[in-house]
Formats: C-alpha cells, structure tokens, sequence
C-alpha cells in the first residue's frame, strides 16, 4: 500500500517536474534576454547618459550665475552701484552658492590670465600666481588655469574640462572633476562648477542594485506563475494520464 502511494507520488512529482520545466524555459530565456539588454546595452547608455545630464546640469547653473552677473553690470550701467560694489556682491553671492543632492556643489572665478580670485574652499589659491603653486595633480597650478582660460576664451558657449582636484571636505583627498567653464565678458571673469565623477557613478551603482532587484523580483514572480501554472498541469496531466491508463484497462477486459 504504502509503495503505491510511494509510486503515485513519485510519478505525480515528474509531471509536476515536467511541467514546470516546460513552463519555465519561456520564461527563463525571456528573463536571460531582459538581464542582457539591461546589463550589456542599457545599463552603459544610462551611464553616459546621467554623466551627460550632470555636464548639462553644470552648464545651465554657470549660466544662472552669469545671468546674475549680467543683472549686476547693469546696475552700474544705470550708476546703481559702483562697479566695485557689484563685484563684492557678486563674490560675496557666489562664494555662498550650493547646490546637489547633498548641497556641496559650488563655483569659483578665475580672471582671464588664468589667476584664481574667488574659491569657496581654497583660499589660499586666491590671487596667488599659479606658476608657483602646485595643483592637486603634482602640476603647477598654471598649466589648469591656462587651460581653463583658454577654453573659455576661445569658446564663447563655454567648454567642459576634465582634472583632479582636491574634495571639498578633505583637502588631502583628490578626485577626478568634471566641470563646465564660461567667461563673463564685461568683466573678463570666467565661471565654473563641477562634479566629481565617482559620486556620478555612485548614483549609477545605486541604480545598477535598483535594476538587479527589480530583475530578482521579476524572476521570483515568473518563477511563482510558472510553478502554479505546472502545478496545475501536471495535476490535469496526471488525472489524464490515469484516465487513458483506466480505459486501456477496460478495453483489455473487454477483450478478453
């Protein structure tokens, strides 16, 4: 008795088993394609894409500030203010500005020649002749500030610039920054802010676990579907199978 329903259990765990397989392989390949397009493909265009977003982020609030810096040239055009007056404004409002989802981000101002005069961390790079400072990259400091100047100058849309610099909150740290860099013209000021690129990836990897869960998830639920959907298969299946196997039994009876 008990060797039958051993037996029974036993054939009805390979329909169950048949069928779960047969249900599951869909959903495995579609699961194993989704994982690639996210991994292989979309997940690198994300990538490329939120760093893009971050530089276009840069570019619109240097041109806020140059905005601001505009509203002030023309308030000493009318004789509101003094031009040194609007200077000291616009530095006392600049060194002030941040910005981010942790509000550490900032600007600065270097003049034409490549000499930095406003620094919201770095003051004792204000006014100095970057020629004999060294730069967070081993570099005198001027070989930056040329290169920055230089962009600005010669792009009047402003240009993006890639470096290391120092972190904000631990000048003995360093990381790689990219930042946007435009020059007001009446003042021959040029404006920059930027992003550290391992807090840009850091946001990719936050997003990369976001996707790796959704895909657990989705595999668990099509796993769940699969496993009901069998279940109930391979029932119907073996209830079928007994049936056939019953009729067969009748019909050898009747034969004989």
């Amino acid at each position: 008795m008990n060797g039958s329903i051993l037996k029974d259990k036993g054939i009805t765990m390979i329909f169950l088993l048949r069928y779960f397989i047969r249900m599951m392989l869909p959903a495995l390949i579609v699961f194993t394609v989704f994982i690639i397009m996210i991994f292989v493909f979309y997940t690198p265009f994300i990538e490329k894409q939120h760093m893009k977003n971050r530089e276009n982020s840069c570019r619109y609030l240097v041109d806020v500030v140059i905005d601001y810096l505009y509203s002030l040239n023309e308030d000493v055009s009318r004789g509101i203010l003094s031009e040194k007056e609007a200077k000291e404004r616009a530095f006392r409002r600049i060194r002030s500005l941040r910005y981010g989802s942790e509000n550490r981000d900032y600007f600065w101002i270097i003049n034409s020649g490549g000499v930095m005069i406003m620094h919201p961390f770095r003051s004792d790079l204000e006014k100095k002749d970057p020629s004999k400072t060294e730069a967070p990259d081993g570099q005198a400091l001027s070989r930056l500030m040329q290169e920055m100047s230089f962009l600005a100058n010669t792009n009047t849309g402003g240009a993006t610039i890639k470096y290391i610099w120092n972190r904000w909150d631990n000048l003995s740290e360093f990381g790689t920054k990219v930042s946007f860099v435009k020059k007001f013209q009446p003042w021959g000021w040029i404006i920059g802010t930027g992003v550290y690129t391992d807090e840009a990836e850091k946001e990719i990897k936050n997003l990369k676990w976001k996707f790796i869960f959704l895909s657990i998830l989705l595999g668990l639920f099509s796993s769940s579907v699969s496993l009901m959907l069998s279940y109930r298969a391979g029932i119907s299946g073996r209830k079928e199978e007994e049936a056939r196997q019953l009729l067969i039994e009748k019909i050898g009876r009747a034969h004989v």
